[in-house]
């Protein structure tokens, strides 16, 4: 086949992977000219090889102009869906500082009740603060709610909002969750916090017929969810409302972890497999209707007829389902299939996913960056590619079975295997990458749980929901029926969640990695066009690169490192210092942060950092002091990675937090240690940690005084760790004559001006102090007395919440230190401070 047979015939898939390869482009940050110069250098260069080798060069040369047509468009559509919004009206330039305002506005979504909080979606119209008339704005607001909203407050409804607004923020801790970049792609630049319903009042208005249908959707989804959440209990209502419209804030964080762990988390999300039954359904029910009149039997095709009037319902569903990724790809899909029957044309597979991936990145270009958009199409591609292997496996199964029941459970088992086994292939990399998790057991778990969830709950869970606006007794007794099938599908995933060595948590590997992984994949399944020697090549690099991502190289090379890392994270109010020895000895100081019941900071933060790092094993953890923001985070660093020995300044206390958190690191087998003054908790050639003091006692008038003071020395470097300790101890540690010299501080208690005491920060006299804190409004740390002192003193203060993260390597005769927030980014070598 010639070039240009081959461009004509894969016109679509051309396309669309180059639009891709402009939208790469932008987020690349090649400026926009650049990039068009060089696409049209090399278009010219192509046409002018074209032109001189072959006769249908107009037509080539046309279909190759019409690609870097694409390419371009993508990388402008995606440069400018990037941009923030500049005009002066948007709310998120009207925002200027965290502030009390009153917004009027029409509500766009409600979002889900997760026990604490509500969320809703606000489209602004108009803005004012106490001292200021209202002003037109326009733009999106996320209101978290505390409480329910009133049962007024519908989708469409125009309302008045008393809340405090300000621009989202985010841990500067790498691997942490860009909350501010996940809102952006929604268009979502401004958050605010209602603290109660009663500040939310409706404000009446006639609406248009225009308006009412927009909202139409949106407003279906929540007398769904209404009626879920007043008719269902506990897991079946979380779980109905995730299969029904989208909404998982209602399902508990132990229920999404046990799914994750046992890989099927997918199942809660509303993907194809969800369009497709909902597709099966509808088909066979207009179907049937229209096989009742001999009259429509005679005059149409019902069959098609049939097809056709599926699309209104399905569209219908994807709007109330939230239109998200999977959803809008399966729809479009379903599209593409139902025209192409109705009109009677060929349709295949690579088309069917080119022409959805292609209207989904026109609309929204930034969604390929997304893990919903990735894992969507990756796990589609991958069943699809399956396929003929699997139907070749089933036909053998067929021939050589002769009872007819057992050969079809045979081939349905083997087929829901083999398409589980391929999602999971498919989608690895990228679960790893995004999720820093890798199921074992997904895909027996899947085997199970995916038939009770789609072909038991998720029927029962469509019949209901038409039924209960029309007949809602009947509804009821589905739903009833629906989650039975919950109830042992979470059953189900719990004990596959429990079992050893059910998944593990991985570091991200590297993107080259996996465009290595996907490229020797696909030699793989291209058996037919591939000598044997080049898919041998392919199978033992796929195997070279599967270790990797299991095994990381750096944790060898690590152990040849001869200098120390210091990283102080940015954990909010709170403290987390991760110290990487000569040797590659890990070791965390502290863990710990104020935050909500449903917020993990070990979870959320401090893991993924870890994982950022390729770190997967903690040798030790020291606490310097039993209160939350010190060490609530570290039972899931104790249950994810190997630690050794935590060391701790007493068991004895009467904080039952503190009694669960011991009972808990004891139970994954790692060893306590009430540590003593003097004693040395790691060592090596030329660096040592080691507990200066343990100031615990019984006579203490404040628990911040019991704890331990932790002091890191590499060669000529030292840093110091005092907890929270106040003034007195601070006195008390001077008076001992005790070597409290350090170039790094960890500033006591958090910048308190309770502690830092002149005296103290004399006899440190460090370089830097840092100060882990955030931006709590019930603690304005660090203190502004503490601040002019360091001044006077020639200390340069660093406080975390303003600098993010910040990494200090040893590097003789200074060290390095680097700051994560780009906002206060400096990378400098700092001499060590004369005394």
């Amino acid at each position: 086949m010639n070039i240009t047979a081959w461009i004509r015939s894969n016109l679509l898939i051309g396309a669309t992977l180059c639009y891709i390869v402009g939208i790469l482009l932008s987020f690349s940050g090649i400026p926009l000219l650049h990039a068009f110069l060089g696409a049209m250098t090399a278009a010219s260069l192509l046409l002018t090889i074209v032109f001189l080798r072959r006769k249908n060069e107009q037509e080539t040369g046309m279909l190759l102009l019409l690609f870097i047509f694409f390419l371009l468009t993508g990388l402008y559509c995606t440069t400018l869906s990037r941009t923030p919004p500049m005009s002066n009206t948007h709310i998120r330039n009207a925002i200027t500082e965290e502030h009390e305002y009153v917004t009027v506005g029409d509500i766009v979504r409600r979002h889900g009740f997760n026990g604490r909080t509500s969320k809703l979606d606000v489209a602004v119209k108009a803005i004012r603060t106490q001292t200021t008339e209202f002003q037109n704005s326009h733009g999106l607001i996320r209101y978290t709610l505390k409480g329910r909203p009133d049962p007024a407050a519908i989708p469409g409804q125009t309302v008045a909002i008393r809340a405090e607004l300000e621009h989202p923020g985010r841990f500067e801790t790498p691997g942490s969750f860009n909350y501010p970049a996940y809102l952006a792609l929604r268009d979502i630049y401004v958050t605010g916090f209602i603290q109660s319903p009663l500040y939310i009042s409706n404000v009446s208005k006639t609406t248009s017929f225009l308006h009412t249908l927009r909202y139409t959707p949106e407003t279906l989804r929540a007398r769904i969810n209404h009626y879920i959440n007043t008719h269902l209990n506990g897991n079946q209502a979380g779980i109905y409302k995730a299969l029904l419209t989208g909404d998982r804030s209602a399902v508990t964080n132990q229920v999404i972890e046990h799914f994750k762990g046992a890989g099927v988390l997918h199942i809660l999300a509303i993907s194809g497999l969800h369009m497709s039954l909902l597709g099966v359904f509808l088909y066979a029910v207009i179907y049937w209707l229209l096989r009742r009149s001999q009259w429509l039997i005679l005059r149409i095709n019902t069959k098609k007829t049939a097809f056709f009037l599926c699309i209104l319902p399905l569209l219908l569903y994807t709007l109330i389902a939230g239109a998200k990724t999977p959803v809008v790809r399966s729809f479009i899909m379903s599209l593409v299939v139902i025209v192409a029957i109705c009109t009677g044309r060929k349709h295949s597979f690579a088309p069917l996913v080119a022409c959805a991936a292609l209207v989904i990145l026109a609309f929204s270009p930034t969604d390929l960056a997304t893990p919903s958009f990735q894992l969507s199409f990756a796990a589609v591609i991958a069943i699809a590619a399956a396929l003929p292997a699997l139907q070749q496996l089933t036909f053998r199964i067929v021939d050589n079975t002769s009872a007819r029941i057992p050969a079809t459970i045979c081939t349905w088992t083997v087929t829901a295997m083999g398409v589980s086994i391929a999602a999971t292939l498919g989608t690895a990399p990228l679960l790893i990458y995004h999720f820093n998790r890798m199921s074992l057991i997904g895909p027996l778990a899947n085997l199970i749980v995916e038939p009770l969830i789609c072909l038991w709950s998720l029927p029962f869970g469509f019949a209901a929901a038409v039924c209960l606006f029309i007949w809602p007794p009947l509804a009821n007794i589905l739903f009833y029926l629906g989650g039975i099938g919950i109830d042992l599908a979470v059953g189900a995933v719990s004990t596959f969640y429990s079992l050893p060595f059910s998944f593990t948590y991985l570091p991200p590997p590297s993107p080259a990695l996996i465009a290595l992984y996907y490229g020797c994949l696909g030699m793989l399944l291209l058996n037919k066009t591939l000598t044997r020697r080049i898919r041998t090549t392919a199978a033992a690099l796929l195997v070279v690169v599967i270790g990797c991502i299991f095994i990381s190289p750096q944790n060898f090379i690590r152990k040849f490192d001869t200098e120390s890392t210091l990283t102080f994270l940015d954990v909010g109010h709170g403290s987390c210092c991760l110290i990487e020895m000569p040797g590659g000895k890990t070791i965390l100081i502290d863990g710990g942060a104020i935050s909500s019941p449903h917020f993990d900071i070990g979870q959320s933060v401090i893991a993924p950092f870890l994982l950022q790092k390729n770190i997967q094993k903690i040798n030790d953890i020291a606490i310097t002091h039993a209160d939350g923001d010190h060490y609530n985070g570290l039972a899931f660093i104790a249950d994810h990675f190997n630690v050794e020995k935590l060391w701790i300044h007493s068991k004895e206390s009467s904080n039952r937090r503190w009694q669960a958190l011991l009972e808990h690191v004891a139970a994954t087998g790692t060893e306590i240690i009430p540590a003593s003054s003097g004693k040395q908790l790691a060592g090596g050639n030329t660096a040592n940690l080691h507990i200066l003091a343990n100031t615990s006692s019984a006579h203490r008038a404040s628990n911040n005084d019991n704890g331990l003071i932790v002091h890191y020395r590499d060669d000529e470097f030292a840093a110091l760790f005092p907890g929270d300790i106040s003034a007195a101890i601070e006195h008390d540690l001077i008076t001992a004559e005790l070597d409290l010299k350090a170039d790094i501080l960890l500033s006591p208690h958090h910048g308190s001006s309770t502690s830092n005491s002149r005296g103290f920060l004399k006899a440190v006299n460090p370089s830097v102090m840092v100060v882990s804190s955030g931006d709590n409004k019930a603690f304005a740390f660090p203190s502004t007395a503490v601040v002019k002192t360091c001044r006077k003193l020639g200390i340069d203060v660093m406080p975390t919440k303003t600098a993010g993260t910040i990494s200090i390597r040893t590097h003789p005769p200074g060290y390095h230190l680097e700051t994560f927030n780009p906002a206060s980014s400096h990378y400098q070598q700092v001499p060590p401070k004369a005394d």
